[in-house]
């Protein structure tokens, strides 16, 4: 798997020769976490895709609800994603004074299941 790397700032790298891809496992974790910032009703061609941040992050119900909602959003897209065989762990957890979640996961690939890559992202609101 190829795809053109993303900078600090979510932006294309250009220029840079075959710097300007990530190969692999690289690749594979960038798609996942480009995939999970993805908010739902965002995308005209695809109203469905993405998670509901909006409903998560607005806490309507009790915060459990909330985050046993967004672990299985995010196990859905992440299983779905190319590349992903499994997910292996996964957790989300949110930080209300920060306004910040924080989502921890660790996922077997198509191409490696014996190695196993691990993400960390923290996403600000």
């Amino acid at each position: 798997m190829i795809i053109r790397a993303l900078d600090k700032n979510s932006d294309w790298v250009f220029g840079k020769g075959a710097n300007s891809y990530k190969r692999e496992k690289e690749a594979i974790i960038q798609n996942v976490e480009t995939r999970i910032l993805e908010w739902k009703n965002d995308c005209f061609f695809n109203f469905n895709a993405g998670v509901d941040w909006y409903n998560r992050l607005v806490f309507k119900g009790s915060q459990a609800t909330q985050k046993r909602l967004l672990e299985a959003e995010l196990t859905a897209i992440i299983k779905t994603s190319f590349g992903v065989a499994n997910v292996i762990f996964l957790e989300a957890s949110f930080n209300r004074v920060d306004r910040k979640v924080i989502i921890r996961y660790k996922i077997a690939t198509s191409f490696s299941q014996e190695e196993a890559i691990e993400g960390n992202l923290t996403i600000g609101f």
